[in-house]
């Protein structure tokens, strides 16, 4: 490559230095080589063949650069993936990929165990928490049934009591059963 670089230079030099100066690489080719291009490039078929080639291997050579650079990116990556998976990329035995392959797919699919196992625990919950809650509604439903018969049972009584206000022992019961107390033991 480099005797392709070399060649390039020493038969382009010359218009390349007098390019410095504006417009003497065309006077100098005029100069050189008359003002008719044609007979130019038939007198230099080969140079011109030569610069065609050198340019089509400079970029094929920059072209196989840039395919170098993203192959190390992807080995890179790849190196970094395999890592986090707990596996190497390329293993001392067996093929490139395979144990990371089988590393990942392994854990994609705990992953995807994990996952389901968590929605039947939280649909589980979710189960639990409305059974509770229904007997928790069945037993508001009791107690309130209980306090409205306490209340009306403390009217009753109350109704009962005299033109002097004196109370018995059943209307102090009636009262206990209004307030959520037990009924004293007998």
């Amino acid at each position: 490559m480099s005797a392709i670089i070399a060649w390039v230079l020493a038969h382009t030099l010359t218009v390349v230095l007098a390019g410095a100066v504006p417009g003497a690489g065309i006077g100098l080719l005029a100069f050189r080589y008359g003002a008719d291009a044609i007979s130019w490039l038939s007198i230099h078929r080969q140079d011109a063949v030569m610069l065609l080639l050198a340019a089509i291997a400079a970029g094929i050579y920059a072209w196989g650069a840039i395919a170098r650079h993203d192959r190390d990116a992807l080995i890179a990556w790849g190196n970094q993936v395999c890592a986090s998976a707990g596996s190497e990329l390329a293993p001392t035995k067996g093929k490139r990929g395979e144990a990371c392959a089988t590393s990942v797919a392994q854990l994609a699919r705990d992953r995807l165990a994990t996952a389901q196992q968590s929605a039947q625990v939280l649909a589980q919950a979710q189960t639990d928490h409305n059974a509770r809650e229904t007997a928790d509604s069945a037993q508001r439903s009791t107690g309130i049934a209980a306090i409205a018969g306490a209340a009306t049972n403390m009217e009753k009584v109350n109704a009962q009591v005299g033109q002097d206000d004196r109370v018995d022992g059943a209307w102090f019961a009636a009262l206990n059963r209004a307030g959520g107390l037990r009924a004293p033991a007998r």
